[in-house]
């Protein structure tokens, strides 16, 4: 009688789970289209980024300029101050030629501040 009733209690208890392998499930979609768009758009990105440093290390202005920003205008207004032509003199010198109002000036940068070679005349 013993032996029925422990056999029976055996029969009750739940069985084990049993671990599947660990490669047997199916392989996950990857969005080939969406990895595509992305890598496109950040190749573009990238591109755009390169074309506008080349464009502010040439001297280029801003393809949208402050003022069109804050009062709405399509173009800036014409600039008073231009920068004609830089130097390095020194390791700690340059010399700039700059243009103000039509008047041409020669001025020398230094650590210790900036000196007017030649003004107008």
């Amino acid at each position: 009688m013993t032996r029925a009733v422990f056999a029976l209690a055996l029969l009750g208890l739940p069985t084990p789970a049993l671990a599947g392998e660990l490669a047997g499930g199916s392989s996950p979609d990857i969005p080939w289209l969406r990895l595509l768009l992305a890598f496109a758009f950040c190749i573009a990105l990238a591109f755009g980024a390169v074309l506008l440093l080349k464009r502010h290390q040439r001297g280029g202005g801003p393809i949208i300029g402050p003022s069109a920003l804050f009062h709405g205008r399509g173009q800036a207004s014409a600039r008073r101050i231009s920068v004609i032509e830089t130097r390095r003199a020194s390791p700690t010198a340059d010399l700039c030629l700059v243009e103000c109002d039509g008047e041409t000036w020669l001025l020398a940068l230094t650590s210790s501040g900036t000196t007017v070679l030649k003004g107008p005349q």
